[in-house]
């Protein structure tokens, strides 16, 4: 019997994904698990990891100092050797981030491999580019996807 397994983290539970096969929700199971058990008898291994895919941004928060950044993103190459040794190293799920990751141009193909690892694959956006790209990528995000809010009023304007 399959039990139902759930993230121990601000991530949507594994169980809750529709789109994801039963041997999608058991890997992600399985490698959480994996993750907790090492941690216990003392091999560090992180369960979750945040990567930057690009310092690019579209606004200009006071606060952040990434949009005034000139920077080139690495190649898609480049990003597929980072994410196959995050998951060899047994991590069990991904939060891509920045600068605003909605502006890379290869996003969907650096979150289809991503999720075809298997990776749990969340995405964390400033929002202001979601309503145009939420249809491109909602089958390639298994995790969640996250607004991020830095501050309020004049702190983050």
């Amino acid at each position: 019997m399959i039990m139902e397994m759930k993230q121990v983290s601000n991530y949507a539970t594994v169980n809750e994904k529709k789109d994801m096969t039963q041997q999608e929700k058991l890997r992600i199971g399985l490698r959480g698990c994996h993750g907790v058990v090492s941690n216990l008898v003392g091999m560090r291994v992180p369960l979750f990891c945040g990567h930057k895919l690009t310092y690019n941004c579209n606004l200009k928060c006071k606060m952040c100092p990434f949009w005034k950044r000139s920077t080139t993103d690495l190649s898609i190459e480049n990003e597929k050797i980072i994410l196959r040794k995050i998951y060899d190293s047994g991590v069990c799920g991904i939060a891509f981030e920045g600068g605003e990751p909605l502006l890379r141009k290869d996003l969907v193909e650096i979150l289809d491999y991503s999720r075809s690892l298997p990776l749990q694959t969340s995405l964390i956006t400033n929002g202001t580019l979601l309503e145009s790209k939420i249809d491109e990528i909602a089958q390639y995000i298994n995790g969640g996807v996250y607004i991020l809010l830095d501050g309020i009023d004049k702190t983050h304007d």
